[in-house]
């Protein structure tokens, strides 16, 4: 069972086009927004259909909501975050409060999330004693998991990288086979 909550609905939904999309971000309420996150996965929890395991994933933005639930009280099992802002998590976050077991998956030369975002979550998630692991991808950037992905921001990369995106693939099937199954 998956469920894929629309960020964007509480200012009207997913336009269709990214670029507005991202125009919409601005004008969401973060809190409110994690909020709404947090209700979606109680509410698939208390379905009937259920296991009562819950995971989240997502890539890049979505990748750092997955962290945020895990330390939100959604409540999960199995968190990974594909090309995650570890920044947006790590310095806020309340990792004793995390119960999930975590997962992400960067690239290693990914200029978005820099080698201090990487420490300082590595640090806080270890001293809290979450169970997590950090896999990073060797001469790969950001979004190498996606074979459409525009290089606009990094016109010299190449993005794709279709071995590390089959072993990242992999390593959160392991993950969600040994929490959620």
């Amino acid at each position: 069972m998956a469920f894929a909550p629309d960020a964007l609905t509480s200012v009207g939904g997913y336009p269709g086009d990214d670029y507005k999309g991202g125009l919409l971000f601005g004008k969401i309420d973060a809190a409110k927004r994690t909020q709404d996150f947090v209700a979606a996965a109680r509410w698939l929890k208390s379905r009937p259909d259920c296991t009562g395991k819950i995971g989240a994933t997502g890539f890049c933005f979505g990748g750092t909501m997955a962290l945020e639930l895990a330390r939100s009280g959604a409540n999960l099992r199995a968190v990974v975050g594909f090309h995650s802002g570890l920044a947006t998590v790590a310095p806020k976050t309340d990792a004793k409060a995390i119960k999930a077991s975590i997962l992400v998956c960067i690239g290693g030369d990914d200029p978005f999330i820099p080698l201090d975002q990487r420490t300082v979550f590595a640090a806080e998630m270890r001293d809290a004693g979450v169970d997590w692991e950090m896999n990073l991808y060797g001469n790969t950037v950001h979004s190498f998991t996606n074979p459409t992905a525009s290089n606009a921001h990094m016109p010299d990369a190449v993005r794709y990288n279709a071995a590390a995106d089959q072993r990242s693939w992999a390593s959160m099937q392991r993950l969600f086979a040994e929490r959620l199954v």
